[in-house]
Formats: C-alpha cells, sequence, structure tokens
C-alpha cells in the first residue's frame, strides 16, 4: 500500500491534522492504540487572557479568531454541537481589580478585559469583584475527536495497535511501516513523545492535569468562573472543576492529592454545597519553553512532528495543523518559535 502521510497518534493533534490532510486530498493511513489522551479530559476552554500577569495569550489575535471560526464551521460540517460561546467570569482577588482596569488602557489586551461587574452571584464569594473576558469560548474536545474519528474513517486506513519502531524504515524516497509505503510520516503522539528515539533532543515536559466533575445544585450556569480553578458548566447541574499541573506524577490514575488541591481552591469562593460525581486525570503534551512543536525532523526529511500544545491546545491545534499541511504541501515554512530546528544545538548528527 502507498500513501502520502502515516499519522501516528490520534488526540487533538492527530485528529486536526488528519482533517486538514484529507481536506488537501492527500491519502492517509492512521496508528494509534486507543490509548485514553489527555484532550479526553481537557475542558477545551479557549481564553486569550493570561491571568496571572493580565497579558494576551502567545498569538492569541491570530488563534483566536482562527480556531472560533474552525471549530464553527466543524461543528456544521459534523452536525453536533462542540462549540460553545460563553464568557469567563474572573473573580478577584484582593487588588486584583485595579489592576484589571489599568490594563484596559492597554492596547495589547484591553479589547480583550470586559469592565468589573457589578453583579452578584449566588453562592460564589466576590468580595474583591470580578470582570469579564472577551470573545473566550470552549469546545468539547472528546466528542469532536470521536465525530472525527467517524466521519473520516471512510477515508482512513488505521492500524489499532502500538506504533512499534523496530518496523519502521526511513529512507530518501519516504518511510516504510509494515506493509504501509508513505511519503511522510508525521507524529502526534501526545505525552508519549519523550519515547521517540528520533526527537529524544526535543526537552518535552509532559504535565498531569486532574479535573473533578461535580454537581452543584443552584449554581448559575452562564459562565465560566475562573478563580485559581476554572469552573465550567455542563448543563443540568454538572460542572468540570480544574485544573492541577503535576510534573513529577505521571501515573495515568488519578490522586486524592489533586482532588482535595482543587476542593480546597473551589472553597475560597464557592459557598454552595456540591457532590463529586468523577475524577479524571491527563497527561498534557508539553515543552520546555512552553511552545508546539510543528515541522521536519532537522535530519530526516521524510519525517515530522506535531506535538506539544499543552494546556492551550484547543486554540493551538486548528492553526498550526493547518499551516503543517501547508508546509507538507507547498513547502511555506513554519514559525520558527515551532519549528523542531530550534532545539538543534543539542542534537548529534
Amino acid at each position: 500500500m502507498h500513501i502520502d502521510c502515516l499519522v501516528v497518534g490520534y488526540g487533538l493533534a492527530g485528529a486536526t491534522l488528519v482533517r486538514e490532510l484529507l481536506e488537501k486530498g492527500l491519502t492517509v493511513a492512521l496508528v494509534d492504540d486507543g490509548t485514553k489522551a489527555s484532550s479526553q479530559v481537557a475542558a477545551g476552554i479557549v481564553n486569550p487572557v493570561i491571568f496571572r500577569h493580565l497579558t494576551p495569550s502567545w498569538m492569541a489575535d491570530v488563534l483566536l479568531p482562527f480556531s472560533r471560526n474552525y471549530y464553527q464551521q466543524l461543528s456544521d460540517l459534523l452536525q453536533v454541537k462542540i462549540f460553545h460561546d460563553t464568557t469567563v467570569l474572573r473573580i478577584h482577588a484582593e487588588g486584583e481589580q485595579a489592576h484589571w482596569v489599568q490594563k484596559q488602557s492597554d492596547p495589547c489586551i484591553a479589547h480583550w478585559l470586559g469592565s468589573p461587574t457589578g453583579q452578584s452571584i449566588p453562592g460564589i464569594n466576590m468580595t474583591y469583584g470580578a470582570s469579564r473576558v472577551n470573545e473566550a469560548f470552549w469546545v468539547e474536545i472528546a466528542l469532536m475527536i470521536a465525530k472525527l474519528e467517524t466521519y473520516s474513517q471512510h477515508q482512513l486506513v488505521t492500524l489499532c495497535e502500538t506504533f512499534d519502531f523496530r518496523e519502521l524504515q526511513l529512507s530518501t524516497e519516504g518511510v516504510r511501516y509494515k506493509s504501509i509505503n508513505a511519503e511522510k510520516i508525521i507524529f502526534c503522539e501526545g505525552f508519549r513523545a519523550g519515547e521517540n528515539p528520533l526527537f529524544r533532543f526535543i526537552p518535552f515536559r509532559p504535565v498531569k492535569g486532574e479535573v473533578l466533575i461535580l454537581k452543584i445544585p443552584g449554581l448559575a450556569e452562564d459562565y465560566i468562573l475562573n478563580k485559581d480553578v476554572f469552573v465550567l458548566p455542563l448543563g443540568q447541574c454538572l460542572f468540570k472543576v480544574g485544573a492541577t499541573y503535576d510534573w513529577s506524577d505521571l501515573g495515568a490514575s488519578a490522586t486524592t492529592k489533586a482532588k482535595e488541591t482543587l476542593m480546597d481552591k473551589l472553597g475560597k469562593f464557592l459557598e454552595l454545597p456540591y457532590v463529586v460525581l468523577s475524577q479524571e486525570a491527563g497527561i498534557r503534551p508539553a515543552i520546555a519553553d512552553r511552545r508546539p512543536v510543528a515541522g521536519f525532523h532537522p535530519l530526516h526529511k521524510n519525517v515530522l512532528i506535531f506535538n506539544g500544545l499543552g494546556a492551550k491546545g484547543a486554540m493551538l491545534a486548528p492553526f498550526f495543523a493547518q499551516e503543517l499541511v501547508r508546509l507538507i504541501t507547498e513547502g511555506i515554512g513554519m514559525n520558527p518559535a515551532v519549528d523542531p530546528i530550534r532545539f538543534t544545538r543539542t542534537l548529534n548528527p
């Protein structure tokens, strides 16, 4: 079998990339073992503001409108509601509102910082006020990936297995994996990329994240609340609360420590009783410099990678999946900030 592209991994990176490849008319095969990815747990919140410093998220002026349009169109294509326009309500700590108002005069971020609201929310401690974030939204990532897989299945050759590097052969003409000959191979392995022998020069720094699913009767569902943790309304009094960041424990199981951390942070502003229904954990595929990685291997010109989307994956994935496909089909170079070549000073030829 001869194809254009062999894609390894089908989380958020793999799903968005496969769609773009198929849209360009390329033939694609997929290798994925069905292991639960962090994208199955991710809240999918797209927020242009970094609250710690009140600065814009990286490339937000480009990525935010692009991803918004992408998910809206994808909702129409798949005929399922995966895109949810919403408002993030930042609950201020002491002194934070004054800083917020000051930053509203900063043209780099002002249009995303809504005015402080005098509105109260029953059951929420808003002693120091709250402000809206404009243009935020959230995406049902797990649902999107599942629907994309179903939508594309007749166009894909899929091997449901763990990728075996012993079966991979590289040459100047292309790559061979078992019975598949491909022009290109693209690794979208998520946190498993650290085990890939071809990309050991990239400083992967995976981080475990955990969330809770709560039932909170009486809490308004009009906003995504944020104060140290997010509270994302799912409907019918259900809310997703998260998330933790743990660089040391990369086990797949949810932990009591994370549960207690989330409940403690939530208790600082939630004044309503709730029931914990479930807890989920996932490993985010992050990189030391906090930028994704997308592009060709510096030595093997038929090998590419798309990884490192981290906690901002919902905003990053659509744009850089498209850029990567343009690199493959048109030779248009990647943004140097995401190109794997930025790490080649540690690579021994």
